[in-house]
């Protein structure tokens, strides 16, 4: 626009002279020889776009604004893949007691511990000084007596019956029980001048532990222990009483 201006300018000035002559009433005569103006001509045509000018300086930063108004809420998002295991948790209350269970079957009877035995002599006159084997067992279900060592041994705890049942003939005996390797009781028969056969009994309680050794055993020389098979029999019984 301000390059316009500047080639329209000696135009303009032109028309501004002539007016003022103009507007003046009289005319004074030119001298002979002098040039007179013309009439002003037609304006030229606009002038190309000048150029771009250069960018100006940059402004200073301006103030912060004021916060802007709170956004509404957004769309629930999907749903996440679940987490890790977390640590077990503590042991909770103890719960209400479950209702009474049905009745069950009925139980058998608790196991009882047995031990017993009774076995006999096969021969008369059984060695002094070493138990004597009754070889020939009557019972013995348990397996505690030894009819190779004529020994029992105990395998449940508790209070114990021996008996011993004999005949004697010709001779005295004296038989003692003996437990562990000590004479708990002796019984004797003096039937030396007796050309009869007689018999004696005796027996005692004993309490026992596990692995206890019995047995009966004749004392010295006194030997008359007598055995005839079917008639007239010598016999060593023991059972359990009670346990401990």
């Amino acid at each position: 626009m301000l390059a316009m201006f500047l080639r329209l300018f000696p135009l303009l000035a032109s028309l501004l002279v002539v007016a003022l002559a103009e507007s003046g009433g009289s005319r004074t005569p030119e001298p002979p020889g002098s040039c007179v103006a013309g009439i002003p001509g037609i304006p030229g045509h606009h002038g190309a776009p000048g150029r771009d000018g250069r960018d100006g300086e940059k402004g200073i930063t301006g103030s912060k604004g004021e916060p802007g108004v709170h956004g509404s809420k957004g769309e629930a998002g999907e749903r996440g893949a679940p987490g890790k295991l977390g640590p077990s948790g503590g042991a909770g209350p103890i719960g209400p007691p479950g209702p009474r269970g049905s009745k069950g079957d009925e139980g058998g009877s608790p196991a009882v511990p047995k031990s017993a035995f009774t076995a006999k002599i096969s021969s008369s006159n059984p060695p002094a000084g070493s138990p004597i084997k009754f070889d020939v067992v009557i019972s013995n279900d348990q397996g505690h007596y030894d009819p190779l060592s004529g020994k029992f041994t105990c395998v449940h705890p508790g209070l114990y019956y021996f008996v011993m049942h004999a005949h004697v003939y010709k001779h005295d005996l004296c038989v003692a029980l003996i437990k562990d390797g000590n004479r708990v009781v002796s019984f004797c028969s003096n039937n030396i001048e007796n050309k009869y056969a007689n018999a004696i009994s005796g027996g005692s309680v004993l309490s026992l532990k596990a692995g206890d050794k019995v047995w009966l055993q004749v004392a010295d020389a006194y030997n008359g222990m007598f055995s005839q098979a079917g008639y007239r029999d010598s016999s060593f019984t023991g059972f359990l009483l009670f346990s401990d």
